[in-house]
């Protein structure tokens, strides 16, 4: 008797719900993809360099834009503040300028309007030669003695002697404000003035022109305004306390008002969130307010924990994603927000918004999660993590016009990332691992030269009957009709062996000397439609068909691409075959032997 063969056709054209997602198999979101347009997935584009490499790690990215349109783009590497120069395309050094040194006992420093405070580090530079006693690049202190508004002495210690000079000197001489090496800035601004702090050096003021140390406010790398106040946390010497300025003054601190949540895990991060202050630790958040007092007719701060469960890790694993918070914990992506905007319940989504890539992140180290940078842009919330070195090495993006899919940046440039910023609809990043410099992302197919290694498997389709093997016959592919090189890899099970299959093709322009695989397509089928079999004028999607013939009980497909300066697009892939009865042994025809 014949056996009866059952046609099938699978059609997967919803790619959101179509892809595997983490698990301990070892299977994962797409790599070096993107969601697009109405779920399409498309190959990531790459990057070009932004200015020149260094050696010392770059961090600290801000763009500063006054009223009147000026805009700094700053950076920090080494010891130096510098800023970008769009006619050179250089990073240059900010806080310094030419000066003039006496050989002299004790030496002294002339520079107009240097801007310099009692205890600034500082740091020398020259053409030439530097008198004898001056080590160029070495850091020095302005001290209290002889300082003026143009002219300072120096010494090799706080509040040391001053530092002696002699010999002779050659050349044009720099002195430039010095900061400690890798420590992050935190910026912000306030009436058209930038504020900026490292937690080591001064906390200060720049409007563009001068720079202005205020030595007695707090040293933190957390700011934020509320109420007309600033507050600084981030504290080396105090990391569980914040602290608020006088109303209207930014740079007045009275010592007293401070804010200390209850707890010994540390302030991770401020947030100003519609009428309140979220204040992150570790492993809580607390919402400050200010009451109105009548006794000492006074507004009084009101501390009120939000959440005794989760927090931030770092203070950079804090961003604003549309109307709400979201914070990684150290091991999931989660969000606060008013849950009741009328009624003003504030609180943490119970939905983990990571859940498709927790096991990845179950592998972070807790000695790592200072280094963990999130970001938000264009409806992609990006998070930088460190996995296998002591940087960060891996990007997850999460796209939030497609139901929160996840997909990861890998083994290349642009995922190395440890810092961001967004200039007119342009994103920039700066690498996390050395060489160190800053990044451009742009609409290039590859990260500054090199080649970007891209795939995305499907989840497997497979039999629920048990007694059935699928014959599976053709794969019919959607793509954008761009120029590639994909290869497609098929991963079959049948009575518990795994089979694997792959093969290459050509989408868009004919390769010279390379097929461009067609193979085995229908009579009567366009090769480019919307959808299997409909003509459409100028449609820009082209069908490829690979043709195999697997017998199993599931089976899966991953498409990936190495080449340099190639993408592809695709929205849509159809599995087609038969379905076959599994040759099983009738109970009635075992024979039981003793």
């Amino acid at each position: 008797m014949p056996i009866k063969k059952q046609p099938f056709t699978i059609i997967k054209d919803e790619l959101a719900k179509a892809i595997d997602v983490d698990d301990n198999r070892g299977r994962t979101v797409p790599i070096n993809m993107n969601f697009i347009e109405e779920g399409y997935l498309t190959k990531d584009t790459g990057c070009e360099l932004f200015g020149a490499e260094s050696a010392a790690l770059f961090h600290s990215l801000f763009n500063y834009k006054k009223k009147d349109g000026t805009n700094y783009i700053l950076g920090a590497t080494g010891k130096h503040l510098q800023r970008y120069n769009t006619t050179t395309n250089l990073w240059e050094n900010l806080r310094g300028g030419t000066s003039t040194i006496t050989i002299a006992t004790p030496a002294v420093v002339t520079q107009t309007a240097h801007g310099f405070v009692s205890t600034t580090p500082i740091v020398f530079s020259t053409t030439g030669a530097l008198p004898t006693g001056i080590t160029a690049g070495t850091t020095y202190y302005v001290i209290a003695t002889g300082l003026t508004a143009n002219a300072f002495q120096f010494s090799e210690t706080v509040g040391g002697s001053a530092v002696d000079t002699s010999g002779t000197q050659s050349g044009v001489h720099t002195v430039t404000a010095a900061y400690t090496e890798d420590a992050e800035f935190a910026y912000l601004v306030y009436d058209d003035d930038l504020y900026l702090s490292n937690a080591n050096e001064p906390y200060t003021k720049f409007n563009g022109t001068a720079f202005t140390e205020y030595a007695s406010a707090p040293k933190g790398n957390i700011l934020e305004i509320f109420e007309d106040r600033l507050f600084v946390s981030g504290v080396t010497a105090e990391p569980l306390t914040t602290y608020y300025s006088n109303v209207g003054d930014p740079t007045t601190f009275s010592g007293t008002d401070i804010i200390k949540p209850t707890g010994t895990d540390k302030i991770t991060g401020t947030v100003n969130y519609f009428g309140s202050l979220l204040i992150f630790k570790q492993e809580s958040i607390w919402k400050l307010t200010f009451i109105y007092d009548q006794i000492v007719a006074l507004f009084v701060p009101k501390l009120e924990i939000q959440n005794g469960q989760y927090g931030a890790c770092g203070k950079d694993a804090i961003s604003w994603v549309e109307n709400d918070i979201w914070f990684f914990t150290g091991l999931e992506v989660r969000s606060i927000g008013y849950k009741d905007q009328q009624i003003g319940i504030l609180g943490v989504n119970t939905s983990v918004i990571s859940e498709d890539i927790k096991e990845t992140l179950a592998y972070i180290k807790v000695a790592d999660y200072s280094q963990i940078v999130t970001f938000y842009y264009n409806r992609r919330f990006y998070m930088a993590i460190p996995l296998v070195e002591d940087t960060n090495d891996v990007t997850f993006v999460c796209h939030l016009l497609h139901g929160n899919a996840w997909t990861k940046n890998t083994n290349r440039i642009k995922a190395k990332s440890s810092d961001y910023m967004e200039i007119d609809g342009v994103i920039y990043s700066a690498k996390s691992s050395a060489p160190f410099g800053v990044l451009k992302w742009t609409d290039s197919l590859n990260d500054n030269g090199v080649a970007i290694p891209s795939s995305v498997r499907f989840e497997r389709v497979e039999d629920d009957d048990f007694s059935r093997f699928n014959v599976y016959r053709y794969l019919d592919l959607m793509f954008k009709d761009l120029l590639a090189r994909v290869t497609v890899t098929v991963y079959s099970d049948a009575n518990d062996i795994r089979n694997t299959k792959a093969k290459t093709f050509f989408i868009g322009n004919p390769v010279e000397n390379e097929e461009n695989a067609l193979p085995e397509v229908p009579v009567g089928d366009m090769l480019i439609a919307d959808s299997f079999g409909r003509v459409v004028a100028n449609s820009p999607f082209t069908k490829r068909r690979v043709s195999f013939l697997s017998k199993a009980q599931s089976i899966s497909i991953e498409l990936s691409n190495d080449k340099l300066s190639e993408t592809f697009t695709i929205s849509q892939f159809a599995l087609s075959g038969h379905k076959s009865p599994r040759k099983l042994t009738k109970s009635s025809s075992v024979i039981s032997m003793n």
